[in-house]
Formats: structure tokens, C-alpha cells, sequence
């Protein structure tokens, strides 16, 4: 189902992922309403809460819609919230020895500018 997202909305959907719209799935939901509702948390779930998506909370960056176009400006507390979730997964995988093909724990921050 990523794929057809990634296929209908080249620009919301791109590599490196940038921060989705707060209710983009209502928006996702009208576009593919075949979808039900525990498929789309699924899917988004994987795409949000993967570690390149969090990287993408930065100071000065913003949400973007489903056309890639800003909508909102990122606030501080969201950012604060992706590093908080960055550093409990490099926690997490220092825990499991850091294998899994990632980064190392003190790399997950290395390619962002979150935390600076």
C-alpha cells in the first residue's frame, strides 16, 4: 500500500521523508477509500515511525500536505518529541547489541540537525 501512496503522491511520499500534515490520513482515506481504517494505521505507523521520517524534524522545518507544499511550521515540542523517540529506538538497539543493519546508537542522529 506504501507503494500506491508513493505512486499517487510522488512529492508527500519522497525519500528522505519529510513531515506529513497532522490528519493526512483523512486526506489518504478519501484518496484510497478501499483502505480501511486498521490498513491505513498500519501503513502510516511503518512510514512515521521509521527512523529516516523522524530525522526530518527539524527547527525550522515544516509539514508538508499531500501535494509536498509546507503547511505548517514544525513546533518545538514536536521536534523535542522525534528526538525523544530517536534516542529510545538508539536505546533500544544498543540493548540488542545494535545489530539489525541501523545505525549505531550514536549515529542516529549523525545526518540530522536534530538535538543541535
Amino acid at each position: 500500500m506504501l507503494e500506491q501512496f508513493k505512486q499517487r503522491f510522488p512529492r508527500a511520499f519522497c525519500f528522505p521523508p519529510k513531515p506529513l500534515m497532522i490528519g493526512v490520513d483523512k486526506h489518504l482515506a478519501e484518496a484510497f477509500p478501499e483502505l480501511s481504517k486498521s490498513q491505513m494505521k498500519v501503513v502510516m505507523r511503518f512510514y512515521t515511525g521509521g527512523i529516516s521520517y523522524l530525522r526530518g524534524f527539524v527547527p525550522g522545518g515544516h509539514r508538508i500536505g499531500l501535494d509536498g507544499e509546507p503547511v505548517a511550521e514544525l513546533g518545538a515540542d514536536t521536534i523535542e518529541d522525534a528526538r525523544r523517540r530517536l534516542e529510545a529506538r538508539a536505546r533500544a538497539a544498543a540493548r540488542q547489541g545494535g545489530g539489525g543493519g541501523g545505525p549505531a546508537p550514536g549515529e542516529y542522529f549523525a545526518s540530522s540537525n536534530i538535538g543541535r
